[in-house]
Parts: structure tokens; sequence; C-alpha cells
């Protein structure tokens, strides 16, 4: 297979791999260009990594990106409830049935801070 046709075949497989990926797992972007792949050195467009860096790096990004969106979703819910019908109270301390009927309020009801909806892969977060 030539290394032009190979370079597509790559690139659409892995559109097709991170468009089915995990949203935990960390955004990764690999810029493939095969075009003169034979005359240089393989070593510049790889890093080696042993497991344990491996799995480091994937924790290290999964936390940030975990208590970064904790955090938001934690703001939006205290900043809407303080502004809701319904009784303040720790969100632990409410029925099934309360929390039901509270979070498709919520859900219905939060914007940006722009006054916009959000958007759906947003709300998946939250």
């Amino acid at each position: 297979m030539e290394a032009a046709t190979l370079a597509v075949v790559l690139r659409t497989a892995l559109k097709l791999f991170c468009f089915k990926m995990e949203p935990d797992f960390p955004n990764i972007s690999l810029n493939l260009d095969f075009q003169d792949s034979e005359n240089e050195n393989p070593n510049k467009i790889i890093k080696k990594m042993t497991d344990e860096e491996l799995e480091k790096s994937i924790d290290d990004q999964k936390s940030v990106n975990t208590c970064r969106s904790t955090k938001l979703a934690q703001r939006t819910w205290q900043a809407w409830l303080e502004q809701s019908e319904f009784e303040k109270k720790p969100i632990e301390a409410f029925t099934k049935q309360e929390l039901t009927q509270m979070l498709a309020h919520f859900y219905w009801e939060i914007r940006t801070a722009k006054g916009e909806d959000f958007e759906p892969s947003s709300l998946k977060t939250i």
C-alpha cells in the first residue's frame, strides 16, 4: 500500500476511533504525515512511554478535566437552586421523586452566563 493511501486509511480510522471514544478519555490528536516518512527519523514523531508513564499521563489529564467539570456542575446547581422555588437543602436530603422533579426543572431551566441554552455535550457533563 502506498504511503499516501495508508495515511488516508489511518486518518479515517483515527477519526472513527476518536468519534466513538468515551468522554472520560483525553482528547488525543496525532499529526500523521507520511509523505516524507521514509527519510525521517521515527524517533522524532514517537515518544516512547512506559506503561506507568502512560497511565499517569491519562490520570493527570482525567483528574484536571474531571475536577473542572465537577466544579462547573456544582456552581451551576447551586446558582439554579438559589433561584428556584424548591427547598434549599443538601442534594442527598431529597427523596428520589423530589430529585427527579428538580433535575427535570434544572436541565430545562439552566442557561449559560450569556443566557443561551447549553450545548447538549455540555449538559452531559453537568
